[in-house]
Formats: structure tokens, C-alpha cells, sequence
């Protein structure tokens, strides 16, 4: 069985924390640890790193239950692991279910305790996952249009466009960039999500070597224009966390996304470009851009009796 002890995640976590994601071969965004570290304030997670597993919790996405994340650990542990999760919720007391299940593990805890939960897919929170090779060339029919889209920003901007890599000296001009874009996208400044999202920026880029992250600068006349990074995940794949453009620039996201992949995931096989959270030009978006496969997510709520 495993000791519990929930913290907040730490630096230190990280090593330990890659390797259960190297051992498993998750592809999964939600065992991104850069991820998980720098959004930790927004949703007030905590982690639980044993020798053999990793247990995540938001204490704040949902109100008035604690949501844990399916137990990162090896199949033939899973079960043993659901089970010291239903232990420490019980003896805490609080109301919780599981979120981020992919279908496997839906049916895994389905069958460990059959009619104990009540299980719902969260299409919203499905992930789109990308054969690395089309979108680093936007090559084939099926992505004439985001090819021609890029093409006619890069020709429109000549020589004026420029990309390099982003790297942890960049991090003031890049977060200069960021908060220009906050305020433009968010012009009341009372979004809560984009603020939560400018802060795991703001401890992203003050932390980005020690997170082993990685992305790509597009400049405009020497001056940031967009920006993307990333990180790996498991054995092969490359999760793009952030990316941001100037929207008045057209079709400069199409250059910032096929350069980042360009730059930073040549060595995987797939990109995970995360979830759409059920907005509909984002869905369309991400569609579009052809997925090798939806990596199916479900949330697990326990049936009162």
C-alpha cells in the first residue's frame, strides 16, 4: 500500500515525478510537470510522490470537492492505488471524485468498484494528439490551407519576421509581451482564468531551465511578436503549454504553432496540443488541424447511497 503525505509540488518533485511519466509512457498533458508546478496556485494542487506512483489533487476546481487526478503508476499498481485515494478522502471527509480518467482507467475503476461511481466523459477536457511530421511541414492536401495560411504570413512580413529560440534570457521580454497581450484579451482585467493562466506564465518563465522547458520567439522588426513553449512528456511526446501571437498580426499563430513544433519536437512522435475546455472556435481550431487521436478524458463522481 502507499504512505500519504499531499504537498505542494516543488522543484525537487520534478525528477522523480518525469521518470514514473517515462516508466508509464503517459502521453497525457495532466502529468506535464512543468505544468502541474506552475499552475499550482490556480488550482490549488497538491502532490504525493511515492516510489512507484504519483497522486495529484485540485483543491479549488470545483467548489466544495476535492478533485484527484488518476493515480500515475504502473497498471498492475492502479488498483491498489484507487483504493488508498477512497481511504484518505475517507478519512478526510471531504466530498471528491477523480477527473482526468482516460478510458482505460475509467473502465479500470469501473471494474475495481463496480457501481461505487458514476462515470461521465469530459469531452471538454479530451486531448488532441498530432503526428509530429504534418504539422512540422504542413504538408498534404489535408493541411493545403494552414500551409497557404502560414506561406502568406511569412511572405507578407519577409525579412521583417524572424525565429529563434526561446530561451531563460528572454524570459523578461517575453513575459513584456504577455501582459501587453493580458490586456488586450483581457480588457476589465476580472477574467480569473487568464489571470491564473498569466501567473503559471509568470512562474513558468522565472523557473524555465529548472523545468526543463523549451519553445520558440517570433519576432517582428526585432520586437516579440508571438512566443510558444513546451515540454516532454513521458517517452514521446511534446506538449505545447503556451502559445501566444499578436492577434492583429493574420495568421501569425499558424507560424508560431508549425514553428515551435519545428524547433522542439522533431525527437517525439507526437504533439499534444491539450484540450479545447469546450470553446467552440478552439475545438474547430484544433480539428482542423487534423489530430492523430482525441485522448479520451472522463470524470469519476461517487454514487451516494
Amino acid at each position: 500500500m502507499f504512505s500519504f503525505m499531499f504537498e505542494q509540488p516543488k522543484l525537487g518533485h520534478r525528477a522523480a515525478f518525469e521518470k514514473l511519466a517515462r516508466d508509464t509512457g503517459t502521453r497525457s498533458c495532466q502529468y506535464a510537470f512543468p505544468a502541474v508546478y506552475s499552475l499550482r496556485e490556480k488550482y490549488d494542487t497538491e502532490l504525493c510522490l511515492t516510489d512507484n506512483a504519483v497522486f495529484l489533487r485540485s483543491l479549488s476546481r470545483t467548489p466544495g470537492r476535492v478533485d484527484y487526478f488518476a493515480p500515475l503508476c504502473p497498471a498492475d499498481r492502479f488498483a491498489d492505488a484507487l483504493a488508498c485515494v477512497e481511504q484518505f478522502a475517507a478519512a478526510e471527509g471531504h466530498p471528491y471524485a477523480f477527473f482526468g480518467l482516460t478510458a482505460d482507467q475509467a473502465a479500470a475503476l469501473d471494474m475495481y468498484a463496480p457501481g461505487r461511481y458514476r462515470i461521465i466523459e469530459d469531452r471538454d477536457w479530451a486531448e488532441y494528439l498530432y503526428d509530429v511530421q504534418p504539422l512540422a511541414t504542413l504538408a498534404g492536401s489535408a493541411l493545403k490551407q494552414k500551409r497557404k495560411e502560414a506561406h502568406q504570413c511569412r511572405n507578407h512580413l519577409g525579412d521583417r519576421l524572424t525565429v529563434e529560440p526561446l530561451q531563460a534570457q528572454h524570459a523578461d521580454e517575453v513575459l513584456s509581451f504577455q501582459h501587453k497581450w493580458l490586456a488586450v484579451h483581457d480588457e476589465t482585467g476580472e477574467d480569473a482564468s487568464l489571470a491564473g493562466e498569466n501567473r503559471a506564465i509568470e512562474i513558468a518563465m522565472a523557473e524555465y531551465d529548472a523545468l526543463g522547458l523549451s519553445g520558440v520567439i517570433v519576432r517582428i522588426d526585432g520586437e516579440i511578436a508571438g512566443y510558444s513553449y513546451g515540454c516532454v512528456i513521458g517517452r514521446d511526446t511534446y506538449d505545447i503549454l503556451v502559445q501566444k501571437a499578436a492577434a492583429e498580426v493574420k495568421f501569425l499563430y499558424r507560424v508560431v504553432f508549425q514553428e515551435s513544433v519545428r524547433l522542439c519536437a522533431q525527437d517525439f512522435r507526437y504533439i499534444n496540443a491539450e484540450e479545447d475546455i469546450g470553446i467552440a472556435g478552439l475545438r474547430a481550431l484544433k480539428l482542423s488541424y487534423r489530430p492523430a487521436f482525441l485522448l479520451e478524458k472522463y470524470r469519476a463522481e461517487v454514487i451516494e447511497a
